[in-house]
């Protein structure tokens, strides 16, 4: 994916305070968007695309890109901050344990990040995640009072919208090095994980092992494709070859978009635009 610029001409500089501010970072990216909250139209969406190995690469970056964006260095009314990456686990919403104790027997204790959760009410589940302590710091001090969130939570409440009573529902967001594959049937969250990938053979092999361990007939599934995959590409001919309900995802209705946002497919920025 190549760097993006969309920017409405009625975005005003001088009224971000006013306004919505959506951030989406991880160690494949940055994007943010701006929505008009009183006329609910979203009038910015600016992508930079990179590829970095660890998180004070990734500190780095996103200083310097903040340093040189303007639209970064405003008051805005809301912000939301979302970090894209595969440390989460999921567990039952009741479950009473130290979420701490929990992240730690799925990924080694780091002194260097945060772990956070939040309550999924739409699958009566928790979820538990990490994102880096120094980069949260930097942030909370450029924003004011900004809510960090991890990526899987907006994906979450796609997948719920998506599902259907009686009907498996798979939604599959896609970044240049992982994906996230979320199974649902009605209320019931059946799977949650991510899979590192190098080809489409990688890919395909995980997607194909995670269903069958489910027993779901690949003919009876739907499935919508989220992020960084192209309509056009051979993965998702690969996809259609083997399972029945094969869509993209579409941005959310009830809001105005710039038409700037028609140099891109939909699909690609749903859980930044629509957090």
């Amino acid at each position: 994916m190549h760097e993006l610029d969309c920017t409405d001409e009625t975005f005003d500089l001088n009224f971000t305070s006013e306004y919505k501010l959506s951030i989406q970072l991880g160690l494949d990216g940055f994007s943010f968007c701006v929505i008009d909250n009183i006329r609910k139209k979203y009038l910015v969406l600016k992508h930079f695309p990179f590829s970095l190995s660890n998180d004070e690469f990734l500190f780095r970056k996103i200083k310097e890109i903040m340093d040189d964006e303007e639209i970064l260095n405003r008051l805005y009314k809301n912000t939301i901050i979302s970090f894209v990456s595969r440390k989460f686990t999921a567990v039952p919403s009741g479950l009473k344990a130290d979420i701490n104790d929990i992240y730690n027997l799925n990924f080694p204790p780091a002194p260097d990040e945060i772990t956070g959760s939040f309550n999924t009410s739409s699958f009566n589940a928790k979820i538990i995640y990490a994102s880096p302590r120094k980069l949260c710091e930097f942030l909370t001090t450029r924003f004011e009072n900004p809510v960090f969130i991890h990526q899987v939570k907006p994906l979450i409440k796609l997948a719920s919208k998506n599902s259907e009573k009686g009907q498996v529902s798979a939604l599959i967001s896609v970044t240049k090095s992982f994906y996230i594959l979320i199974v649902s049937q009605g209320d019931k969250l059946i799977f949650l994980n991510s899979f590192r990938y190098s080809n489409n053979m990688d890919f395909i092999y995980y997607l194909l092992n995670a269903t069958g361990s489910l027993e779901i007939n690949p003919d009876d599934m739907r499935i919508k494709l989220v992020g960084e995959i192209r309509e056009d590409s051979h993965l998702v001919e690969f996809i259609k070859e083997r399972f029945g309900k094969v869509e993209f995802g579409k941005l959310a209705k009830g809001y105005q978009y710039s038409y700037t946002f028609a140099k891109f497919p939909a699909h690609m920025f749903v859980s930044v635009i629509n957090p």
